[in-house]
């Protein structure tokens, strides 16, 4: 039921912007401007009423994305392994683990020792930032 209230208000104000063009171009028709222009300029306005925001969200979305995403490895789990031979051994799965939720941070443990911890903080609109970490939880500092 929602969906059809949605899509009739959309309908709705399709409508209502096609008015507008119109009566905008047929003043401007009337009065000697050039209705081509003044129909754009009635355009957009109708556009932008609600879409004003749609094209810096995208934009800043995309220069985020080509200039701050990544991924970084600080160390492979081959490499722990070597360091740790015994401890690697050990370790099982913790099977069908609870998520952990502490506002923007979640945490599931993996084994005994590790855990994946992701935290998301919202930057603007749709633009989020995200990191996941695998954390050695038994360390004083950040092993990932």
């Amino acid at each position: 039921m929602l969906g059809l209230m949605v899509f009739g208000a959309l309908f709705l104000y399709i409508l209502i912007s096609i008015a507008v063009i119109i009566a905008a171009i047929s003043w401007a028709d009337k009065s000697g401007n050039r209705p081509g222009t003044t129909g754009l300029i009635a355009a957009l306005v109708m556009y932008n009423l609600v879409f004003w925001d749609l094209i810096p969200v995208y934009g800043l979305h995309s220069y985020q994305c080509e200039n701050n995403a990544g991924f970084t490895v600080y160390k492979t789990i081959e490499e722990w392994k070597k360091e740790n031979p015994d401890i690697a051994e050990t370790l099982t799965p913790v099977e069908n683990a609870t998520w952990q939720h502490d506002g923007n941070i979640t945490r599931v443990p993996l084994n005994q020792r590790f855990v994946w911890q992701t935290t998301r903080e919202k930057v603007w609109y749709i633009v989020h930032e995200k990191d996941d970490r695998y954390r050695n939880e038994r360390s004083t500092g950040p092993v990932y």
